[in-house]
């Protein structure tokens, strides 16, 4: 059975979707985590903010460097030319 290669919108698509509820789980552990280490609420809280909004940030960088990086290369025309290593005649 042959697996069926992913496109570079569908990667992009799947890194968007998989951002926000990582940045969410992310939050609530540190949160948890810090309450469990007897912190006070609102220190466990600021914790758990912090965590969502890097992790958020940093889900978002990479989708903004996977778009211009990997889909622009991937959609981008090819020359016969370039394809065959020859230069343009003229």
């Amino acid at each position: 059975m042959e697996v069926p290669r992913s496109t570079p919108g569908s990667l992009l698509a799947a890194w968007r979707a998989v951002g926000h509820p990582a940045a969410v789980t992310l939050g609530g552990a540190v949160a948890q985590l810090s309450l469990l280490a007897d912190t006070p609420v609102h220190v466990a809280s600021l914790r758990g903010g912090i965590a969502w909004a890097a992790t958020l940030v940093a889900t978002s960088v990479g989708a903004w460097l996977l778009d211009r990086t990997y889909v622009a290369r991937e959609s981008a025309p090819v020359e016969p030319d370039e394809e065959a290593g020859e230069a343009p005649a003229g």
